[in-house]
């Protein structure tokens, strides 16, 4: 292989491409990978996402090169995409054609050097029956085509606020559920930057659901027992910031239900959507399947990266095998972020040791799947070795879901509250929807610019005047 086509080969990466990458370098590497023979879900390749199956693919291909079973795509992994596909089953073909070598030197396919020199063909690159990690891959394949995966409506959504919240102590959980959603929900929605905003009202983690490994605790103290999880997304840290500089107006508002709120950070690509398959991208209410939103600290003495690279290519590469479980979302936290205001009342301090460093939200069909996931053999590969890098494992499950905005555009709930967008939808109201009525109802609102998704501003309203939510969002879709 001339140097050139080393050149070309390592143009795959920059650096190295793994688990959780998307775009043209993984787009690159799944092409080689199909052009030998292997199959990919359509779940990873649509995405150009580098999920748990374009792993196991580059294991198996690094297995029959000689190569180092990492997962990992390095120079010679890229160098091996490279060269000539070979078949993942069947005969190499009798023609000689240059298959390279670790080392870059050729290699014919009929056991003969490029220089003329007898060799026998490795044992990497003869016929084999499917490797267990390509079976693996295949079954992935087959369950993504059983029900669709809806992960790539979350692609856009490039770094997270996941915000822990303790409802006030002297409301009822009622009047909490019903004032976050009705009230302050709809409030919240009318910031800028925001691509999703989703309230999750949830239980209190009461053990007894997962299967305890030894070594990791899976209780929660009565005083760390929270309500709700607030997750925001956005296309940009600077649309983050944007909504940031804004929110000082919920902070008013946030000590009429909350006694505590503690809000996490990630950073671009460390919230990812392994696999969804939930069709409703948008719930308002229950979505009738069982849900939990697991909270994760890492164990004393283990790096950040190490906690992290467990948590992506031990456990989630492990689980998303598993055709019972529904769907698999993991953030990788950032410490608790401090630069909200201060409300009056609640706290927005978490000493370090009871902070968070991952969170992972798992959803099931029905209990007898969930039942069957703990007891798979996937389940079991991904917790073999939990208990060296997680401490703590929380299970909260979920209460019920709701959707203030979408696709950077608020909902009917984000519009007019939750119960009254529950209301429309179930009569058929569709002359709510009317732009006549809307303008009427919402009317206009003071913030005077709204972001266009890269983190700059549409424009100031005209002097004078106050804008309308045109102004500060994208075109109601009167067919929402």
């Amino acid at each position: 292989m001339t140097n050139n086509h080393v050149e070309q080969g390592t143009k795959i990466l920059t650096g190295t491409v793994s688990v959780g990458a998307y775009g043209d370098e993984v787009r690159n590497v799944q092409d080689r990978l199909r052009q030998h023979g292997f199959e990919l879900p359509a779940a990873e390749v649509d995405r150009q996402f580098f999920g748990p199956a374009t792993r196991d693919a580059v294991c198996e291909l690094q297995r029959r090169y000689g190569l180092k079973m990492t997962g990992v795509v390095d120079v010679p992994t890229a160098v091996a995409l490279q060269g000539p596909a070979v078949s993942t089953a069947g005969s190499l073909g009798s023609g000689v054609s240059n298959v390279p070598s670790v080392n870059g030197s050729k290699r014919s396919s009929n056991g003969a050097s490029a220089n003329g020199a007898s060799q026998s063909r490795p044992a990497e690159l003869r016929p084999t029956e499917p490797h267990p990690v390509e079976r693996r891959a295949a079954t992935v394949s087959r369950t993504a085509s059983r029900a669709a995966d809806h992960a790539a409506r979350d692609n856009e959504a490039r770094v997270t606020f996941y915000v822990l919240l303790w409802k006030r102590r002297g409301i009822s959980l009622t009047a909490f559920d019903d004032y976050w959603r009705d009230v302050h929900g709809p409030v919240c929605a009318r910031l800028p930057g925001q691509f999703q905003y989703w309230q999750f009202h949830v239980g209190h983690n009461e053990g007894g659901t997962f299967p305890e490994v030894d070594g990791v605790e899976y209780g929660t103290a009565e005083e760390d027992q929270f309500d709700g999880i607030a997750e925001l997304t956005f296309r940009s840290v600077a649309d983050r910031q944007t909504w940031f500089d804004a929110a000082g107006i919920l902070m008013d508002d946030e000590h009429n239900i909350f006694s505590k709120a503690i809000g996490y950070v990630t950073e671009a690509g460390n919230s990812t959507t392994y696999v969804d398959g939930i069709q409703a991208g948008d719930p308002n209410g229950d979505l009738e399947v069982i849900k939990f939103h697991v909270l994760v600290r890492q164990a004393p003495g283990v790096s950040n990266s190490e906690f992290r690279r467990y948590l992506t290519d031990s456990f989630a590469a492990n689980v998303v095998q598993s055709p019972h479980l529904l769907k698999l979302r993991l953030h990788l936290f950032e410490p608790p972020d401090l630069s909200r205001p201060d409300a009056a009342g609640v706290v927005h301090f978490e000493p370090p040791q009871k902070q968070y460093q991952a969170a992972f939200e798992m959803a099931f069909k029905n209990r007898l799947d969930m039942e069957r996931f703990f007891a798979s053999a996937q389940y079991a590969e991904a917790v073999a070795d939990q208990a060296r890098y997680v401490s703590q494992v929380c299970p909260f499950p979920e209460r019920d879901p709701y959707t203030f905005v979408y696709n950077g555009q608020m909902t009917l709930a984000g519009e007019r509250g939750s119960r009254t967008a529950e209301l429309i939808t179930r009569l058929g109201a569709t002359n709510q929807l009317r732009r006549d009525i809307h303008d009427l109802v919402v009317g206009a609102v003071s913030s005077p610019m709204a972001s266009n998704g890269n983190g700059s501003m549409s424009g100031p309203a005209p002097q004078g005047s106050k804008p309308n939510l045109t102004q500060m969002f994208s075109t109601f879709n009167q067919d929402y």
